[in-house]
Parts: structure tokens; C-alpha cells; sequence
């Protein structure tokens, strides 16, 4: 088994940038900095372990620079899903507990529904408490 990360930021979400820009905001009085980690895993690796690998190679690097961080993991599906009753009912969350998955218990996670022209993707915030 074989999991190499691929790390990528960006200093400001807001700003033009190659990784992912939102919308402006009229109030916008601050950044919002974000990282990227990309896995490249050998092909029999399993999606739970390269999920995992992903998982803590972003809460170590990241609370090793920031000790003090109030760390959120966004996480969305990375195409869209068919509009069927299943998917609607699991949702990100439970799509990604089926893999076995699991984020620490006592956490506080926010999950959303965006709709395109070919489908449905969820989006998942999740912080521990």
C-alpha cells in the first residue's frame, strides 16, 4: 500500500486563484485561506485507507503549524450524483460512513445540498469539539 499526499493553499479564497475561488462577499473584511490535499494511492488500495491517509495527514500538518487552530474539514463529493431517493436519503455523510469512515465523536458537522444540471453534491463541514 502506497498513499502520497499532494499538498496545495492558498492564501485567500476570495482572491483569484488556480484552486477554488468563492464569490465575493459585499462585507468581506477578512481572508479565507484553504489547503488542498490530493492523494495518489496504488490501485488496490481501498477508498477508506486513502481517505484516512488524506484525513490525518491534514489534521497533523495542520496542527503542527497551528497548534492553537480551530480546524473545520470540508469535504464534497467530487462528481455529481443521480437524483435517486438513496442518495438523497444518504446524503455525504452517510455515503462516506459506508466506507468506513468515521469522524471523532462529539463533533459538530454541517452538511449541504448543491444541485447542477446533472445531478446533486453534498457538501460536509465538520469540526471536533
Amino acid at each position: 500500500m502506497t498513499i502520497e499526499i499532494e499538498v496545495s493553499d492558498v492564501a485567500d479564497l476570495f482572491a483569484p486563484n488556480a484552486l477554488f475561488q468563492l464569490p465575493m462577499p459585499t462585507n468581506a473584511a477578512q481572508a479565507l485561506a484553504a489547503i488542498r490535499f490530493v492523494a495518489h494511492a496504488d490501485e488496490g488500495d481501498s477508498r477508506e485507507a486513502v481517505r484516512r491517509a488524506c484525513y490525518d495527514a491534514a489534521v497533523q500538518r495542520i496542527g503542527d503549524a497551528y497548534p492553537a487552530l480551530q480546524l473545520w474539514l470540508f469535504a464534497c463529493h467530487s462528481a455529481d450524483q443521480p437524483r435517486t431517493k438513496i442518495v438523497q436519503h444518504r446524503r455525504l455523510w452517510q455515503s462516506l460512513a459506508t466506507s468506513q469512515l468515521v469522524l471523532p465523536s462529539g463533533a459538530r458537522t454541517v452538511e449541504s445540498k448543491v444541485e447542477s444540471g446533472d445531478g446533486v453534491r453534498f457538501l460536509l463541514l465538520h469540526r471536533s469539539l
